[in-house]
């Protein structure tokens, strides 16, 4: 944690942000120039192995196929286009067509609700649909129900082919189409974890510049985190491309270690939850092969040695993370607070976990944690390009976070009310509230809707409170709120661990608290302890939903 007297309540990086791209055909053409024998894109059919390369000049001439196809058959004027389906080249190439051809690209979460779908199609107006064949089913309702056309994308390469033909035709308006980077060109709708979602505007620019910004994610990887995600979309996706680096397609999460074995990539993008799955695969893989206490005893020696570099531990225990890979460096991690364990647990196999911290609205990036200079505590330095300022602070320099920048969004879809309330001459209100230190690194204490509000005007952050009882190890999940005027938590107990060290999970939980609480003002003490025997409901960016208290 920042000292409190070297806090302070605006920030902005020195260097300037070069904008070389505005739009995606920016992008895509600034790597056919700069990268052109570079392999952009790899995918592999799992059921026959096959595994598939797309070249940048490959990519650029599909895209103007499909884009050309899109615009000469009425797909143009800013047409709103869904997509829904797992992550594949073929979602990739929807989005980059659609945007190519003017239009407005809505990205959904094939696993909403049908319901929730059809609401967001509505909402957002959508006039067609690109969906997987495993999703056919929904897609084929949403026509009935909406009258939209809709498009299987693995049948893309039949608008591929009729594009060529137009092409060939003489038909090249699409190509030279003149663009706005500044018009709505992406509305997401966000997963909110308290309140109703609602439909981010996003430009070209807005996108394309926060990608631009983001210089800490140029690594081979792979692709896990769902595309409809912004985080997915501009930091696993964009970057890689103006970063000139090769990107894997990971089509099906049950394939995830099959593909990280394969392609051994240096650098992932990943949100908490799913960074705690991959420790644990990985600690799985060495009890499975019995090395456990070999493995321990090797972490306490390097410990106590506390000489070796990340390099010289990745090459001391290369012999039990083949799980993911053997060129695995960094993690990145955004979405939600990192665990102090497994920042400990990676770091004792030579794996740098970079934290970042991102909005949707805000394309998405904010800060990230640079390598080789990284705050623990923190959420990184201000990206380049971007303004930060903290509003209303308290006494100890604590406020609400509020961002000024290109990669701010353009409002809230056809919600004046909601984007009034967001944005203040030109500042985005995240509704975070944190800080900023002297190196510009900012420090997220918890949400300011989530603040708890007591009987005597205290404010209780319940994610701080929250972070502290995670320190337990016999904690898996916890949630702090207000119940009958106190504070309350309720728990779901790590059991595997307590089973394997041989403890009683809630006894060890309870003891923590008692702990925690003699040390904290009356106003934070935690009264009641509650525990559940199942996880929390979690939304599609592994948050945990707060109204899913039982």
């Amino acid at each position: 944690m920042a000292d409190i007297r070297n806090r302070k309540l605006y920030g902005k990086m020195d260097q300037e942000l070069e904008l070389k791209c505005l739009t995606f055909r920016d992008v895509a053409e600034y790597r056919v120039k700069h990268y052109p024998d570079t392999v952009l894109y790899t995918y592999t059919d799992y059921a026959s192995g096959q595994r598939t390369e797309i070249m940048p000049r490959k990519f650029q001439e599909q895209y103007q196929a499909v884009s050309t196809w899109l615009y000469e058959n009425g797909y143009a004027g800013q047409k709103h286009v869904a997509i829904m389906g797992d992550n594949s080249y073929q979602w990739l190439l929807a989005l980059q067509s659609l945007m190519c051809s003017g239009n407005v690209a809505i990205p959904l979460d094939k696993n909403l609700e049908r319901d929730v779908l059809l609401g967001f199609l509505r909402e957002g107006e959508c006039t067609a649909l690109f969906y997987s064949q495993n999703y056919e089913k929904k897609a084929l309702e949403f026509k009935a129900k909406l009258g939209i056309e809709i498009f299987k994308l693995e049948e893309i390469d039949r608008l591929v082919r009729e594009g060529r033909k137009l092409i060939a035709q003489g038909k090249t308006d699409c190509l030279n189409l003149s663009i706005d980077c500044e018009v709505p060109a992406v509305i997401m709708f966000t997963s909110g974890t308290t309140g109703k979602s609602k439909g981010v505007m996003l430009s070209q620019k807005n996108i394309v510049s926060n990608a631009l910004m983001d210089t800490i994610f140029y690594y081979d990887g792979v692709i896990l985190l769902p595309l409809h995600h912004a985080f997915a979309l501009t930091c696993s996706n964009l970057n890689y491309i103006l970063g000139g680096v090769s990107t894997h397609i990971n089509q099906n999460m049950r394939y995830m270690y099959q593909d990280l074995q394969a392609e051994n990539p240096v650098g992932l993008v990943l949100v908490p939850l799913l960074i705690e799955n991959v420790y644990h695969s990985l600690w799985k893989s060495i009890r499975d092969r019995g090395l456990e206490e070999e493995v321990r005893k090797r972490i306490e020696e390097t410990r106590r040695d506390g000489t070796l570099s990340n390099a010289q531990k990745r090459e001391r225990f290369r012999d039990v993370t083949g799980i993911l890979g053997n060129r695995l460096e960094v993690l990145v991690s955004g979405g939600a607070p990192m665990n102090e364990e497994l920042y400990n647990g990676f770091a004792d196999f030579g794996i740098e976990i970079m934290e970042g911290y991102g909005i949707t609205e805000c394309s998405p990036m904010i800060s990230g944690n640079p390598r080789g200079h990284i705050k623990r505590g923190s959420v990184g330095q201000i990206i380049v390009g971007l303004e930060v300022k903290i509003d209303k602070p308290n006494e100890d320099m604590e406020g609400e976070v509020c961002i000024k920048g290109p990669n701010v969004m353009l409002g809230y879809y056809k919600n004046e009310e909601a984007t009034a309330e967001a944005l203040e001459d030109g500042w985005f209100h995240t509704g975070d509230i944190g800080y900023l230190d002297e190196d510009n690194y900012l420090y997220i204490s918890g949400r300011k809707k989530n603040l708890i509000i007591l009987a005597n005007g205290e404010n209780v952050s319940p994610e701080e409170l929250e972070a502290r009882i995670l320190a337990c190890r016999a904690v898996k999940e916890v949630l702090v709120y207000e119940k009958n005027k106190k504070i309350a938590a309720q728990i779901f107990a790590d059991e595997e661990y307590a089973a394997r060290e041989g403890i009683d999970a809630r006894e060890c939980i309870r003891a923590h608290i008692r702990k925690l609480n003699e040390g904290a003002a009356n106003f934070k003490q935690i009264l009641l302890t509650e525990f559940r025997t199942t996880p929390f409901a979690r939304n599609s960016s592994g948050k945990i939903l707060r109204n899913s208290v039982e």
